[in-house]
């Protein structure tokens, strides 16, 4: 017996990344109708969730999220779903099978703020750019909310 098998015996809330992604690719077909032409794996974030960006052809891209922590994805989902209910930007749950620990969430891109300002402020020569300044005001106003 193969060690994920093994492990799915034992916790069954834990499935091999194989078994997640294909409950992925079958949650976005099952929302969109078709599977994505492209799958990309994208960088994790510290915990044990797995990211990737699901491509296909006349839908705009979206992250698929593989969590094997039934919990952490419940409590994610929830707090998505409050902040949206009181207007904060936070990307849309696009689709989400909890059971199965899989859900889709709204593609925002790849640029953080660090990044937006550290380019910001290379092309005005060091200082903190005036287009940006209201950006930075409303992260700083919403920042005590979440």
């Amino acid at each position: 017996m193969s060690f994920s098998r093994l492990l799915r015996r034992i916790l069954p809330g834990i499935a091999s990344p194989p078994i997640m992604q294909e409950r992925l690719i079958g949650l976005y077909r099952e929302r969109f109708g078709q599977a994505p032409s492209a799958v990309l794996a994208l960088a994790g974030d510290g915990s044990n969730r797995a990211y990737r960006r699901l491509l296909g052809s006349g839908n705009a891209p979206v992250i698929g999220v593989m969590g094997p922590d039934q919990e952490e994805n419940r409590a994610f989902l929830s707090f998505t779903r409050a902040f949206r209910s009181i207007d904060l930007p936070v990307p849309e749950i696009i689709a989400d099978h909890e059971e199965g620990g899989v859900y889709l969430l709204e593609d925002l891109g790849d640029t953080t703020l660090f990044d937006a300002l550290d380019e910001a402020r290379a092309e005005a020569g060091g200082a903190f750019p005036d287009a940006l300044k209201s950006v930075y005001r409303d992260v700083v106003r919403w920042l005590p909310l979440f």
